[in-house]
C-alpha cells in the first residue's frame, strides 16, 4: 500500500508540475521590420540653423552651413563600446519639421523645436527620441 501511495503521489506530482509549466502558445511573429515609410526631403536651409550645434550630454555635434550642407561628428556608446560618427549630407527646414538627407540619399524628418540657442529634435515613427542641441 505504502508503494501504490508514493507512485500515486510522484504521478500526482508530475501531472501538477507539468500544468504549472504549460505554456500558452506564442503567436509566430515574421522576424522581419515594419516597412519604413517614405519621406520625402522638402523645405530649405534656413540661416537660424547655420553653425555648430552640440548635443546636450554627449559629445556629437552638428555643423550646418549656408549651402544647406552639414556634417555630424562624434562618439556613441553603445553595450558594444564607443563608435565614432562621421557623417555627411544636406539639410532643410519646413515649418516645424527639420529634414536630413544622408550621403547615401536616406531621408530623416524629425519634429523641430528652435528656443534662442537651443534646438530639440525629435524623431518620428515607433521609437521617438528626443534630443537636444546648443548653438556654440
Amino acid at each position: 500500500m505504502k508503494k501504490k501511495l508514493l507512485i500515486g503521489s510522484g504521478v500526482l506530482l508530475l501531472g501538477m508540475s507539468m500544468i504549472a509549466c504549460k505554456q500558452e502558445p506564442v503567436e509566430e511573429v515574421n522576424g522581419d521590420p515594419p516597412p519604413a515609410r517614405e519621406v520625402v526631403f522638402s523645405g530649405k536651409p534656413d540661416d537660424r540653423f547655420v553653425g555648430v550645434w552640440k548635443r546636450q550630454g554627449a559629445d556629437i555635434r552638428y555643423t550646418f552651413d549656408k549651402s544647406g550642407t552639414y556634417t555630424y561628428k562624434g562618439t556613441i556608446y553603445t553595450p558594444g563600446g564607443a563608435q565614432k560618427i562621421d557623417s555627411k549630407g544636406e539639410w532643410a527646414v519646413d515649418g516645424n519639421l527639420f529634414y536630413v538627407k544622408d550621403e547615401k540619399g536616406l531621408v530623416s524628418d524629425m519634429d523641430l523645436t528652435l528656443e534662442g540657442s537651443k534646438m530639440t529634435f525629435t524623431t518620428k515613427g515607433m521609437r521617438k527620441i528626443t534630443s537636444t542641441f546648443t548653438k556654440e
